[in-house]
């Protein structure tokens, strides 16, 4: 069920949205405002069922906003490890 309703932003608030549309893909206006709301509904969630560790959001937060390697770097860096187990357990030939 979706309710049709008229909001008024400042125009900061419009700024940050339209930034999030061009930086994160949004198609809409719309799209950003009901990403906001889940995150809100989500963050104020009771989650005492499955409490989640502060720490651990945080650390999660600090990987988001990088650094990243490329795919490539990715798979070098997993056969370089790899070899190096391999080497530590005696398994190279």
């Amino acid at each position: 069920m979706n309710a049709r309703i008229t909001v008024t932003l400042t125009d900061e608030q419009e700024a940050v949205a339209r930034r999030a549309m061009e930086e994160h893909g949004f198609d809409t206006m719309e799209a950003v405002l009901a990403h906001g709301l889940d995150r809100l509904r989500w963050e104020q969630a009771d989650h005492d069922e499955n409490p989640i560790d502060p720490e651990f959001v945080t650390m999660l937060r600090e990987r988001m906003n990088g650094p990243f390697i490329s795919e490539d770097e990715f798979w070098e860096r997993y056969r370089q490890g790899r070899q190096l187990l391999r080497r530590e357990r005696g398994l190279e030939t």
